[in-house]
């Protein structure tokens, strides 16, 4: 069955069980591999609004199941890497403001990492696509043969 549906499409299905499966003992994923399985999963578009989700939604699980705080502000750190829009700031705001704002200075320099993506693509994101779509309009046609 996921074999006729698009790659895109079966990352959104397989993705949250994989995180599923690294905070739990018994699914062969070492403990110690959980930030891999989280910074492979949000290394991609689509995936890492997957890995944010699945954290916020799982905070206190994954709080249990690592335990250390290094690994915590990794997850983190791996999982925001991306982020750089005002809604997804405001949501990170609120998520280390209501849990896990006693992760130290980490998690404040996540926030901040996210604030500079945010103000960087405010200053710098409509100058980029004029430049493109007028590159574009420049660039010859290829016409079929």
């Amino acid at each position: 069955m996921l074999a006729a549906l698009p790659l895109w499409m079966v990352k959104l299905i397989r993705w949250p069980r994989y995180l599923d499966l690294s905070l739990r003992n018994d699914s062969g994923i070492r403990k110690q591999d959980t930030v891999r399985v989280f910074s492979a999963v949000a290394s991609s578009s689509i995936g890492e609004p997957i890995a944010f989700n699945f954290v916020r939604a799982n905070w206190q699980r994954l709080k249990d199941y690592v335990g250390s705080v290094s690994t915590l502000n990794s997850i983190l750190k791996v999982v925001t890497r991306r982020l750089n829009q005002a809604h997804e700031y405001e949501e990170l705001k609120r998520f280390v403001s209501e849990s896990c704002s006693d992760l130290g200075r980490p998690v404040l320099q996540v926030l901040e990492r996210t604030a500079a993506n945010v103000q960087w693509m405010e200053q710098n994101y409509q100058t980029i696509v004029k430049w493109l779509l007028a590159v574009d309009k420049s660039a010859p046609k290829v016409t079929d043969a």
